[in-house]
């Protein structure tokens, strides 16, 4: 009955943290790097950067996060890594290796477009 209970506790104390490894919430306060907060508050006292997306992707087993700001005709010029160093693309492959390889797409912050400050 102890080796019951004993296997029992283990599969359930292994399922909880798989689940939260697994988790795809995102905290603000608690998971967003400091660096990319000062970078979302310089976008949120700026009146033009309406409809700005900020997202987070795991490329190559890190986070990248990616800043969208539809009136910027560069595509991933805003692209920076988890310590905050932009990404500079060296060549079309590396484009299309990020492209391809980038995975668990999440919008961590957004500027509507009729949103004041």
């Amino acid at each position: 009955m102890l080796k019951v209970i004993f296997i029992l506790t283990f599969l359930f104390t292994a399922f909880i943290l798989c689940q939260n490894k697994n988790s795809t919430s995102f905290n603000y306060d608690h998971d967003c790097p400091t660096w990319l907060k000062m970078k979302i508050d310089s976008l949120t006292n700026n009146l033009d950067n309406a409809g700005t997306e900020v997202y987070r992707y795991d490329w190559n087993e890190r986070f990248v996060y990616h800043i969208h700001i539809p009136i910027n005709s560069c595509v991933f010029c805003l692209l920076f890594d988890q310590n905050g160093n932009k990404i500079q693309f060296a060549s079309n492959d590396m484009i299309s290796n990020f492209e391809k390889n980038r995975k668990s797409k999440m919008l961590i912050w957004e500027r509507k477009m009729n949103q004041e400050n």
